[in-house]
């Protein structure tokens, strides 16, 4: 047993629970910009994606389709790096206030099934391989 914390101790940081980017692609903006549009996501903490996918559930425990929504897009907001959603052009442009929140822009400019994919693609990089896996977690909790 103590060879394999020697194992351990021997491993880069790397090796560790570090954060991961990837980058996402949405294929309706690269199709409508007519250049690839692509964000760059970050993984979350198992900890503040389960804090944020709360949202989720109703008083019961069930997972609302309405506040899963609420919870993939409160993902999205917090894992996207790039591009930068707090821009005051992009907000007047989407007749938003320029105080808007980032949330409030993301939910202009992406469909509610890119959402989806991005909140997929983050909960993959941040460890949780499949999202049913996530959704039982989380009655269960």
């Amino acid at each position: 047993m103590d060879n394999l914390i020697q194992n351990l101790l021997e491993l880069d940081d790397k090796n560790f629970n570090t954060s991961t980017e990837k980058e996402v692609e949405i294929p309706r903006l690269s199709k409508a910009t007519g250049k690839p549009f692509s964000v760059k996501i970050k993984s979350l903490t198992p900890d503040r994606i389960y804090e944020l996918q709360d949202r989720s559930l109703d008083k019961s425990g069930s997972i609302s389709m309405n506040k899963f929504y609420k919870g993939a897009l409160s993902i999205c907001t917090e894992a996207i790096v790039e591009p930068d959603f707090n821009d005051e052009k992009l907000k007047k442009k989407l007749g938003l206030h320029e105080k808007a929140l980032k949330i409030d822009v993301i939910k202009k400019v992406f469909k509610v099934s890119e959402i989806n994919t991005i909140n997929s693609e983050v909960m993959s990089i941040s460890g949780f391989d499949d999202m049913n896996e996530v959704q039982a977690e989380l009655k269960n909790d």
